[in-house]
């Protein structure tokens, strides 16, 4: 069994299953948040066209506004004396109903209305008794007060002419009557409103996505247009027509929220009602429940989403009169006797069109005809309730279908099985459609099985061509790794060799590779070659064992731990070849500091013995930070290379490998002085006075270089007594100790020895190591350090602000003079300390001429 996260993690999301349920998946959800809306609208179009031949409504009659009306009478808008004529004429035959398709917005009558209307009245009756009565005038004040309000025949016309409702735009967010009328803009709101319809309320479903081509519009919150009071007050009902957006016109909403209470009707609603005997209070219920328009159900949704059939023939399946000839022609008006008359625009150019089942730009007008017709003789489509849970039951049934099937079957029947479920469910929706005219929007799950299909199909497509590159490319890679591998480019033989498909040369090239790595120490690789031969063949020669034992090598005797440290096994000489970092072999530890492990070495190629100081930069840095102090440490050990001074350990090489940072120096005789800082190991006073004046010129001399040690301590100083020779160490290794910090933010390094100013976390220059050489002297003078606390936080307030003992405290046989340096090289203030390195040497040389102790 492959390792988890391995090859068998990758192969699943490769498979045949995983593709397509997640494809099907994919498509399912985006198709329940943006359905595929006119894939829905094809189906329920084409059912429209194949579902049996019903007639419409005999009794309705459109008066159209059409081309020939248009050039007899002028363009839209007309005046209102015209529009008058026309309705007029409509009344004259004594229509059942008038339905007038023209929003009519009307001003209301001025202030200088009123004062012609109680002048009219003064004319008639004076009130002053010697004033006699002028009826002569009261023509002449009538004409003048028609020019004022020319709507006033217009609204004479709709109060004589019958039975009359007036449609209106769905514009949300007005109120429905504005201005003051004969009962208020209040009483006129709820004379039109559906004093018995209720909307639906609110449910969990209606928060759900719905297909667009079954979308609820939204009932709930709007109001409906400004008309004014006085034309609310003339007419008997009025009723809005809804742009269908989105769904063109195959959905009707029927009502909307009124702003004074109850429910406005839909324009076709409202002149069904008032076809039916009872008028509005004909409509009662809850739409998308109980509702009834008279003794007939209405097939609505649940936000009173309404969807008629559309009656063949389109603009031609009910009677139509042009209003130029029923305005020049007595014998037009009889086609409207008893009927229900809808009047409206149909020229082109002037109507407003949708696109329906039956005509891709049908009028405004006659889309209502249709609705109207519908709505009385109950040809609906209805869209359930549970639609949604519906889909949901099967996207959840076909994932479950698939899940089980895909990996029985081979892509050939895999292929049929996905493309007669698709074909079985958009006949299903068809066959809802055309024998139960019920509308559930199925495409949803078949576009997802063809998504699904398609996907698997290209699959295979790709699989098929990529196997047939894949041989050729193998066997190049194959040639191009093996000449790799014996050239010693092992990492990119190993890239190679991995691309290459399995097979038994593979196999050895792999497995020679690994033995490679092995060599190398670089157990990692090694069990990436043998893993992979065993992942293919798990019993090729001792492949298993050999993978097993680098793993347990990569995670116990690997380079590059997080102490820096490289594992004893590879240190002990039992026979197997010597670890490297970069060329130099390694061949002992000498000893392990705060940053990492110092290792004795050899440069093979000129046999120079070396001291390798290693340090781990991923194991205290990380992302940025990482990458700013690698380059910081090479920047600094280059400074360092570059020093060249007897009392300065010299620099040979740097480098960084598995991830390891490392530094080969010269391997030093004698001892380090932190072995000198206890009163019972102190060294010779001339012994510290000699290592402590070689410190201070080595620093001069590395000032002068603009390099900052940032690190002077006793461990930091090798003492070679036979030699009576200082070497000063860790030059570009300071400055990391410096910037590393614990995850618990204490400071790794020296702090006893640091600067006010290191401390403080300010910039350094060479007059802080001016301070801690100070600290070293004091402590290989004294045995103790001049600043001691048991917490680092008082340490560092310590080094900040406290000044230290006196020296001669401590070793009271030290003379003045040495009191003196190490108070000045002690001082808080840099400027007040030694200048530089070099007059510190010369003080201490004084010093020392003087016989300073003993």
């Amino acid at each position: 069994m492959a390792p988890s996260g391995g090859p068998m993690s990758f192969a699943f999301l490769r498979s045949d299953r995983f593709i397509v349920t997640a494809a099907f998946a994919a498509v399912s959800v985006w198709g329940l948040l943006a359905p595929p809306a006119e894939l829905e609208r094809a189906a329920y179009d084409q059912a429209q066209r194949l579902a049996p031949e019903r007639r419409p409504e005999g009794s309705i009659v459109v008066v159209a506004i059409d081309q020939a009306t248009l050039a007899a009478r002028g363009p839209l808008p007309w005046p209102e004396a015209r529009i008058a004529e026309l309705v007029g004429a409509i009344a004259s035959a004594q229509p059942r109903l008038i339905g007038l398709a023209l929003p009519l917005h009307l001003d209301e009558p001025g202030a200088l209305h009123g004062e012609l209307e109680a002048l009219k009245q003064e004319l008639i009756a004076p009130a002053d008794p010697l004033n006699l009565p002028r009826p002569d005038l009261v023509p002449r004040v009538d004409a003048l007060e028609a020019a004022l309000d020319p709507a006033r025949p217009l609204f004479a016309t709709l109060r004589d002419a019958g039975t009359v409702v007036l449609a209106i735009p769905d514009l949300r967010g007005d109120a429905l009557v504005s201005g003051a009328g004969e009962h208020g803009p209040d009483a006129a709101t709820a004379r039109h409103a559906l004093s018995g319809l209720t909307l639906a309320p609110a449910s969990a479903l209606d928060s759900l996505p719905q297909p667009r081509g079954s979308a609820a519009l939204d009932a709930a919150g709007g109001q409906t247009p400004v008309v004014s009071a006085a034309l609310a007050d003339t007419v008997d009902a009025i009723g809005f027509v809804a742009d269908a957006g989105a769904d063109g016109a195959r959905r009707i909403a029927l009502a909307r929220a009124a702003s004074g209470g109850g429910s406005m009707p839909s324009f076709a609603l409202a002149v069904a009602a008032l076809a039916q005997d009872g008028g509005l209070a004909a409509v009662h219920g809850e739409l998308g429940g109980d509702a009834v328009l008279g003794a007939r159900p209405l097939e609505t949704d649940r936000a009173a989403g309404f969807l008629p059939y559309f009656y063949r023939g389109g603009a031609e399946a009910f009677t139509t009169v042009s209003a130029e000839r029923l305005l020049t022609e007595r014998s037009a008006a009889d086609a409207l006797r008893g009927r229900i008359v809808v009047l409206g625009v149909t020229a082109p150019g002037a109507a407003h069109t949708f696109s329906t089942p039956v005509d891709p730009a049908l009028p405004a007008v006659l889309v209502e005809a249709h609705a109207i017709s519908a709505l009385l003789l109950g040809d609906a489509f209805t869209v359930p309730w549970w639609g949604l849970l519906a889909q949901l039951l099967l996207i959840g049934m076909v994932l479950l279908l698939l899940w089980t099937i895909v990996a029985r079957f081979s892509a050939r029947v895999l292929f049929a099985v996905l493309l007669g479920v698709a074909l079985v469910l958009a006949l299903l929706e068809l066959g809802l459609l055309l024998g139960a005219a019920t509308w559930l929007p199925l495409l949803v799950v078949v576009q997802a099985l063809l998504a699904a299909t398609l996907t698997l199909a290209l699959k295979h497509a790709l699989e098929g061509r990529s196997a047939t590159v894949a041989a050729a490319r193998g066997s190049a890679d194959l040639e191009v790794g093996e000449m790799l591998r014996g050239q010693g480019q092992l990492d990119k033989a190993l890239e190679r060799l991995l691309r290459c498909p399995p097979g038994a040369e593979t196999h050895a090239a792999l497995y020679a590779l690994g033995l490679d790595f092995e060599r190398k120490r670089q157990f990692n690789k090694a069990t990436v070659a043998f893993e992979r031969i065993r992942s293919v063949d798990p019993r090729y020669q001792d492949v298993a064992d050999r993978a097993q034992r680098n793993k347990q090598l990569e995670n116990t005797v690997m380079l590059g731990t997080m102490a820096g440290t490289i594992a004893p096994q590879l240190l002990s000489g039992d026979g197997t070849q010597k670890p490297r970092l970069g060329r130099y072999e390694l061949e002992r530890e000498l000893g392990k500091g705060a940053m990492g492990t110092v290792y004795q070495g050899k440069d093979p190629r000129i046999g120079r013995v070396v001291a390798i100081k290693t340090m781990p930069l991923n194991a205290e840095f990380e992302g940025p930070e990482l990458d700013e102090m690698r380059e910081r440490f090479f920047r600094e050990a280059q400074a360092a290379g570059r020093l060249n001074h007897p009392n300065i350990v010299t620099v040979y090489d740097v480098g960084e490998e598995h991830d390891l940072a490392y530094m080969a120096m010269d391997l030093l005789a004698g001892v380090s002085l932190d072995k000198h800082t206890k009163t019972e190991a102190l060294l010779e006073w001339d012994d510290a006075f000699l290592a402590i004046i070689q410190v201070a010129e080595a620093l001069d001399y590395a000032h002068g270089q603009k390099v900052v040690h940032r690190d002077i301590k006793p461990a930091n100083i090798i003492w070679d007594p036979a030699k009576k020779q200082a070497k000063l160490t860790d030059f570009g290794v300071a400055c990391l100790i410096d910037a590393s910090k614990t995850k618990t933010g204490t400071v790794l390094g020296s702090p006893s020895y640091m600067s006010p100013e290191q401390v403080a976390g300010q910039h350094v220059d060479g007059r802080s190591d001016i301070f801690s050489l100070g600290v070293t002297m004091y402590q290989l003078f004294a045995g103790e350090l001049p600043f001691r606390a048991p917490q680092l936080t008082a340490l560092m307030y310590k080094i900040a602000n406290e000044k230290h003992p006196d020296i001669r405290n401590f070793n009271p046989r030290l003379a003045p003079c040495v009191g003196a340096i190490v108070n000045t090289a002690l001082q808080k203030d840099p400027a007040k300390r030694f200048p530089t390195a070099g007059q510190l040497a010369a003080a201490l040389k004084m010093c020392r001429n003087q016989k300073a102790a003993y």
